[in-house]
C-alpha cells in the first residue's frame, strides 16, 4: 500500500546542505513545509516497519539538479514525520529512500511528492 503526502512548494534554498544559512534562517524556511507535512502525516496510517520512501520534486523546468541535495533539503519534513507518529524512527533499520525524481510539469510546479510504501515482511 502507498500512501501519498503532497507539499505545495519545493524545499527553499536555505535547506540546500551546500549552504551557508544559519540555523535560525534555516529554521524558519523549514516551517512552511512541516506544517503541511504535520498535517498530512497525521491523516495517514501509521507505519511501524519499514518503509520505503519515494520523493519527486515536481518542477517548472527542465535543468541539472543535484538529487543528494534535493533529497538532504528534505531532513525537516522527514523529522515532522516522525514527531507526528507517521514513522517509528526515520533512520536506515525504518526508511529506505528511492532514487530521487524530477518532473517537469508547468502546471503542477511547485510541488515535492513524498509516495511511502511500507515493506512486507515475508512469513513462512
Amino acid at each position: 500500500m502507498i500512501q501519498t503526502i503532497e507539499i505545495p512548494m519545493l524545499p527553499p534554498r536555505a535547506l540546500n546542505p551546500n549552504g551557508k544559512a544559519h540555523w535560525a534562517v534555516k529554521r524558519k524556511a523549514a516551517e512552511p513545509m512541516k506544517q503541511v507535512a504535520a498535517l498530512q502525516g497525521k491523516q495517514l496510517r501509521p507505519i511501524s516497519g519499514p518503509a520505503t520512501v519515494t520523493v519527486t520534486f515536481i518542477v517548472a523546468q527542465n535543468r541539472r539538479r543535484d538529487g543528494d541535495n534535493w533529497l538532504a533539503s528534505m531532513k525537516p519534513v522527514m523529522d515532522v514525520l516522525v514527531h507526528t507518529g507517521l514513522f517509528t524512527d526515520d533512520d536506515s533499520r525504518h526508511i529506505s529512500y528511492a532514487p530521487v525524481r524530477f518532473e517537469v510539469d508547468k502546471h503542477r510546479a511547485p510541488m515535492t511528492v513524498l509516495e511511502i510504501s511500507e515493506e512486507q515482511i515475508a512469513t513462512t
